[in-house]
């Protein structure tokens, strides 16, 4: 099978020789513990070296349905057996076996059966198997050319010869399946947890209404011939195991939507196409008829959804309006039944309800507000046609601190303070590590940038930014002591950027000198060329083992391939490409995209042809370069289904 793979052999550091096909088999699967005694609980794969030499596993993938999991490095002798399973959990192996503890190893096998695959380092599939659903405390195991359930008195045969081996090649009985009586659920046991029911205005989400369950208990549950209603309007749910402690969100199929990676998406072909926003009850049920939740969300909010707690319903105060597939944000207000309208001027606090940050610091004055507290962290001097100038300032002191008191001016070019700007009229905090963008017109910001936290955006009275270079400074109005100044110049921009226009220059570290100039870069490419109000696109990140990118993985929610990436440095362009095992390219992911030091790029899937490349085994091939001549490149075997 060698001359299949010449691109792999040519680009991959370590070419190992391909193994026959069913060399190794999936030998045991064990989906459903639940019930074992004489053995763990814990679900496994036991493969089996069927060759009279060892084989090394380095490299290999194990495929569970569309989970790819590396194999770690072990050779499994001739003859000899390899149990996989989660690591940390237990496992008993025979005393010749070899067991795999695997950090990516699904969590829950399926209990109603599953594809399973094994592929070698050079992408050769040796062994598929779907197995049927499972019996609890009872393992498949392979005999010959069948499959049939374990007769071992444990339950299963982990890390030995199976159980149809040791009754002299008779074929054992399947024993028969009990009846399983139909699950019961206690009300509650899943919350209807979220409801976005106006969806306009949202940035950082798509402007798509959904409605989120919350399942509290310590089982997972399949919502199949569920109910979500609709005041009196039932749309019956498909098919989805919804994990324990687990979100899914549901909504109207064919339309965009975005999960937190701890969530799933359950689009429904009868979904309501408009929850109303007047308000409306909602009501969850059971297959038996049995309503396990209902609740009544008031008025929506423009781009706001309703989130709950264990006292009711609140107004989402997280950034993007919303936490689709994730844990509820914080509610601000002590009766979150009764939520404060956030378009509302602020009121007076009273002493029964104060106003106070997270760590119960009051706010520190602005005549308090120390030098280098509070430090200038992106600008935009040349902003798109139509587009408007921004400051954006970043509090990188340890407690909550007040902008009232404090101005931003440009300094002369005899040194002397111009025009003062002051930001008496931003009233809300800053808390430690928070944000707040200042424009003369929000709308041209808002125009050409994903805002992420509508609510830093603050629309106030700016010294004008030179394009050619100015020095902006943030001073006390009180005794002009300036907490941070930064003459900036255009040649701070990547080389690359041959038009500055609508480019943000963002600080790479917010802990160095603000007037050094290798401390600040071009906002990257990949983020809209500004991150007005959130982090900085090229912000070095901490020291991390990782220089590249992830292996790409397909997402369900995103209808796209996934790259997720982080880079030790600011500034890397990147080519990326998908070539298929002989070594044509097929695809181009990206090319000379400036990236942020963080980030996700997205493939459809689609190559060069405008169709999708048939389902097998694939190469991402990417190329990272910095202008200083410092380059990377990455290569990546991948499975497209």
């Amino acid at each position: 099978m060698k001359h299949l793979f010449p691109f792999l052999c040519l680009h991959i550091s370590t070419c190992l020789y391909a193994q026959s096909p069913s060399d190794i088999l999936i030998n045991e699967i064990m989906a459903n513990p639940k019930g074992l005694v004489s053995l763990p609980e814990t679900e496994y794969v036991e493969l089996y070296n069927t060759t009279e030499q060892a084989i090394s596993l380095t490299d290999w993938w194990f495929v569970y349905d569309k989970t790819q999991v590396k194999l770690s490095e072990l050779t499994v002798p001739a003859g000899g057996y390899v149990v996989l399973y989660r690591a940390n959990r237990a496992i008993t192996v025979a005393p010749n076996g070899l067991q795999m503890p695997l950090e990516k190893f699904p969590a829950q096998l399926n209990n109603n059966g599953k594809l399973l695959q094994l592929y070698d380092a050079n992408g050769v599939l040796h062994d598929e198997v779907y197995y049927d659903k499972a019996i609890a405390a009872v393992s498949w195991e392979r005999c010959g050319e069948e499959w049939i359930s374990c007769t071992d008195e444990r339950g299963g045969t982990p890390g030995e010869g199976n159980s149809c081996r040791a009754s002299n090649n008779e074929t054992p009985i399947t024993p028969e399946e009990p009846e399983e009586p139909a699950p019961t659920y206690t009300t509650g046991c899943i919350w209807i947890n979220e409801v976005m029911a106006d969806p306009n205005g949202l940035v950082a989400l798509p402007q798509t209404e959904y409605v989120e369950l919350h399942n509290r208990s310590d089982q997972r549950i399949n919502l199949e011939n569920w109910q979500f209603i609709y005041g009196d309007k039932p749309t019956l749910l498909t098919d989805y195991k919804l994990p324990a402690q687990g979100y899914v969100v549901l909504y109207r199929s064919g339309r965009e939507i975005k999960v937190d990676a701890q969530g799933g998406a359950l689009p429904l072909e009868k979904f309501p196409s408009a929850l109303l926003n007047a308000g409306k009850t909602l009501s969850l049920v059971d297959p038996t008829g049995q309503v396990i939740d209902q609740i009544t969300y008031e008025k929506a909010k423009a781009g706001i959804a309703w989130e709950r707690s264990a006292t009711g319903l609140y107004l989402s105060t997280d950034p993007r309006g919303g936490t689709p597939g994730a844990t509820n944000s914080a509610p601000t207000s002590p009766t979150p039944d009764e939520p404060t309208d956030p378009e509302m001027p602020d009121e007076p606090t009273t002493p029964d309800t104060p106003e106070t940050p997270d760590n119960n610091e009051t706010p520190v004055e602005a005549s308090s507000v120390q030098p280098g507290e509070i430090i200038l962290n992106e600008l935009l001097p040349a902003p798109f046609a139509e587009g408007s100038e921004y400051i954006e300032l970043y509090n990188r002191s340890q407690q909550t601190l007040s902008l009232t008191g404090l101005a931003l001016a440009t300094r002369k070019a005899d040194g002397s303070i111009s025009t003062l700007y002051p930001l008496s009229a931003i009233t809300t905090p800053l808390e430690p590590g928070g944000y707040v963008l200042l424009s003369k017109l929000l709308s041209g910001v808002e125009a050409f940038y994903l805002i992420s936290a509508p609510q830093a955006l603050h629309e106030v009275k700016l010294p004008v930014l030179a394009n050619n270079g100015a020095t902006v400074v943030l001073l006390r109005l009180t005794d002009l002591t300036v907490i941070d100044e930064v003459s900036y110049s255009p040649k701070w921009h990547d080389s690359a950027i041959k038009d500055p226009k609508g480019v943000a220059l963002e600080r790479l570290d917010p802990d160095k000198p603000t007037q050094d100039a290798t401390n600040w870069h071009s906002a990257a490419e990949s983020a809209g060329y500004g991150t007005p109000g959130y982090r900085n696109s090229q912000q070095l990140l901490p020291s991390s083992t990782l220089n590249g990118f992830e292996r790409p993985y397909w997402s369900d929610s995103e209808r796209s391939y996934l790259l997720r990436y982080q880079l030790a440095d600011a500034g890397y362009r990147c080519r990326i490409w998908v070539f298929d095992t002989m070594g044509r390219r097929i695809a181009e992911i990206a090319n000379l995209s400036t990236l942020a030091t963080e980030g996700t790029l997205r493939w459809d899937g689609i190559g060069y042809d405008g169709s999708r490349p048939k389902p097998g085994i694939y190469i991402f091939y990417a190329e990272l370069f910095l202008p200083n001549g410092t380059t990377h490149t990455q290569r990546e075997v991948f499975l497209i289904h």
